[in-house]
């Protein structure tokens, strides 16, 4: 913690929004941007561990992300169920582009539909329940936040087959990437 980079703040969200095992890119996604955004807006520090774009740069990130081809290679696990091989092993080639369009991700759902019913999405037990409470299911914010970012009709629909896709892990299973 004395040399910054820990990321507690991160951890911390994960400990107080147990969610469920299938949206890893929202799990990652929010801890990552409440990481950033406390931070920036109120205390504490982020501790950079994939980008040091921080939550106001996070969507400039994820543009550079989406021209690389590790960003495209995790793009069909963003705003889609279960998460892409390799997401604990490579950190580099593959984590780092998957948490930084997860958090522009989730960001942008946030600013949205509003951290509130983001929470409750994640924590639900049911999988109807992030369209039910955010007001749009994930196909469609996935659509409007590559539209945002002008990356509109770059990537593969959420849930495209991919030859070595990874299914969700088993309900009621924790995967901790960070």
């Amino acid at each position: 913690m004395r040399a910054r980079r820990a990321p507690y703040l991160h951890e911390t969200v994960h400990a107080l929004v147990p969610a469920r095992a299938e949206r890893v890119w929202l799990s990652e996604g929010l801890a990552c941007y409440l990481e950033s955004f406390v931070a920036e807006t109120r205390r504490g520090y982020d501790a950079h561990v994939f980008t040091r774009a921080g939550d106001r740069g996070i969507h400039d990130a994820a543009r550079g992300m989406l021209r690389s081809a590790g960003g495209q290679a995790v793009l069909p696990w963003v705003g889609a169920l279960g998460s892409p091989p390799a997401l604990d092993e490579d950190r580099e080639g593959v984590a780092r582009p998957y948490y930084v369009l997860a958090h522009s991700l989730a960001k942008h759902v946030v600013e949205g539909a509003g951290l509130t019913a983001v929470v409750r999405a994640l924590v639900a037990s049911d999988l109807a329940a992030f369209a039910r409470e955010t007001g749009r299911p994930e196909e469609a914010w996935r659509a409007s936040w590559l539209a945002a970012l002008g990356a509109s009709g770059k990537a593969p629909p959420a849930g495209a087959s991919h030859p070595a896709a990874s299914p969700a892990p088993a309900s009621g299973s924790r995967r901790s990437s960070r």
